[in-house]
């Protein structure tokens, strides 16, 4: 997760700065106020990093728990011959940032390399 983690210890600093100061507000970690910092910085630490797993998922590029979902979007796979079970993660990430990535085209050249990088081979003749 790289820059997207933060401990509860950092968050309880964080949040401890935040309150008033005075003589109720105690630091003294058996108070309840402290207990609760401390419950609560677990939850925001929790909540923090699965934050920074949305941002991972965001990008095709790093997908994993929402691949399938790219997937659908991609219309992947394209061919009935494709099994996606078969292939790795890396491999269906790599499928669907290509689909994105496509320019397209209208040549025979372009449809027959379409075909082989779906894993399969056709050959585009002309009918007129």
């Amino acid at each position: 997760m790289g820059i997207w983690t933060s401990t509860a210890a950092d968050l309880a600093r964080a949040l401890n700065g935040l309150l008033p100061r005075g003589v109720i507000w105690t630091a003294d970690t058996t108070s309840r106020l402290q207990q609760y910092v401390e419950g609560l910085s677990a939850e925001l630490s929790r909540v923090h990093g699965r934050a920074g797993d949305l941002m991972e998922e965001a990008d095709p590029q790093t997908t994993t728990e929402q691949l399938e979902d790219w997937e659908r979007v991609c219309g992947l796979p394209r061919c009935p011959e494709i099994d996606l079970s078969t292939m790795t993660t890396q491999q269906r990430r790599d499928a669907v940032v290509g689909q994105l990535a496509a320019q397209g085209g209208q040549s025979a050249a372009y449809f027959e390399a379409l075909a082989v990088s779906l894993g399969t081979t056709a050959t585009v003749t002309d009918s007129a």
